[in-house]
């Protein structure tokens, strides 16, 4: 299955034309699936199911519903033609090693078949999605297969094809068939998916932060660095620098963990949120949230005036003020110092430090500016740091 997406290029130049595949699912309703970002932002979408001479034109869609953060879509077409759906297989079965064909439109060439094996499961895939665990392939898979399906040996669909690492050879991805079928049900009757969000930032626990922290050596879990004012966790109590261990006595061991974990309830559910906080456990009753749309949680970037600090943390900070404020959506009651730049391979950039980060809390200190900012740092030492 072939598509072709007319999307606006400019008020006064001709359509630019994105191509893509899909694959039926229903055949009676007509509905197929393949990738949101074949469909995005497109004025008209175009479906060709051969590639004879009476299709060539190919027949209007209906954009049905829509995931960017997973980036699925489904469609709707009506068609004269007997449909076929695809079979869906199991994901979860699948092993590494294991036989698969790709189907798509390589650079419009139309429908091509191509053959490798399954290289990895659980793969991340960032900035992709945090959401899918991608299967990993050696199949060959080329602009224009986006939204295909990715074949078994029964003929069953076990995954929808999605990227490739363009540095590489034999590296691309699909979105495994099982995360798609959870989530599908919701494309089809609301046209969007719902996922859960608790409003905290996070961090991975590396020794220096479990050091700052004084945490036992075999505390797993992720740090809230942040809690978001007015928020499920901030209502149900929780605090930064407590370790999220568990939800629902379900471990988390990571942030992309615990993203997922929280994302899988509905909004309105109540969990139960283990944290250690000074070294004891405690458990906290949490309402999940409504989690919001990826625009909200990006913040946008500005220019700013770096000054480096007295000892050298292969970084450049400013002063908060209000011009950046303002162009990094910052409430007034938060303090700081703004990272302007990270050097790489530096002490900041090892940390995690990024440029546009808000430092508010040295050692649990909090940071009111970049004079203060300086003097908390005397000599050289593990410093605890705390950003937005």
């Amino acid at each position: 299955m072939l598509f072709r997406s007319g999307i606006p290029h400019s008020p006064r130049s001709q359509k630019a034309n994105s191509l893509g595949s899909g694959f039926i699912i229903d055949e009676k309703e007509g509905l197929i699936l393949t990738n949101y970002h074949v469909i995005a932002d497109a004025d008209e979408v175009k479906v060709i199911l051969t590639e004879e001479d009476s299709d060539r034109d190919g027949i209007d869609a209906k954009v049905v519903g829509g995931d960017a953060e997973a980036d699925v879509a489904l469609i709707k077409i009506k068609s004269t033609r007997k449909l076929v759906a695809a079979q869906m297989g199991d994901s979860d079965v699948l092993q590494v090693g294991e036989w698969v064909m790709a189907v798509g439109n390589p650079f419009g060439h139309g429908h091509t078949v191509t053959k490798g094996i399954i290289s990895a499961k659980e793969r991340v895939a960032l900035p992709m999605s945090q959401f899918s665990n991608y299967l990993q392939t050696d199949t060959p898979i080329n602009p224009g297969n986006s939204g295909g399906p990715l074949i078994n040996t029964a003929g069953e669909v076990i995954g929808i094809n999605t990227a490739i690492n363009a540095a590489a050879q034999g590296i691309g991805f699909a979105i495994p068939i099982n995360y798609v079928k959870r989530i599908l049900p919701e494309l089809r009757s609301k046209g969007a998916v719902t996922r859960g969000f608790i409003g905290v930032n996070i961090s991975e626990i590396t020794p220096k932060l479990a050091a700052g922290l004084k945490l036992p050596k075999e505390t797993r879990g992720v740090v809230v660095s942040e809690v978001i004012e007015g928020e499920a966790g901030a209502k149900a109590g929780l605090q930064r620098y407590d370790v999220i261990v568990s939800i629902n006595d379900k471990i988390i061991s990571d942030s992309r963990q615990l993203v997922n974990t929280v994302s899988s309830f509905a909004p309105g559910t109540s969990i139960n949120v283990k944290v250690m906080r000074a070294g004891k456990e405690k458990d906290l009753k949490v309402v999940v949230g409504k989690r919001p749309t990826r625009e909200k949680l990006t913040q946008k970037s500005g220019p700013g005036k770096g000054l480096k600090p007295k000892m050298d943390l292969g970084m450049s900070v400013s002063d908060l003020d209000d011009e950046a404020r303002r162009e990094l959506n910052v409430p007034n009651n938060v303090k700081g110092v703004l990272v302007e730049d990270v050097v790489e391979g530096g002490p900041a950039d090892e940390a995690g430090l990024s440029p546009r980060d808000i430092i508010v809390e040295v050692d649990q200190k909090p940071v009111t500016g970049l004079r203060m900012f300086n003097g908390l740092f005397k000599e050289p030492r593990i410093y605890l740091i705390s950003f937005r």
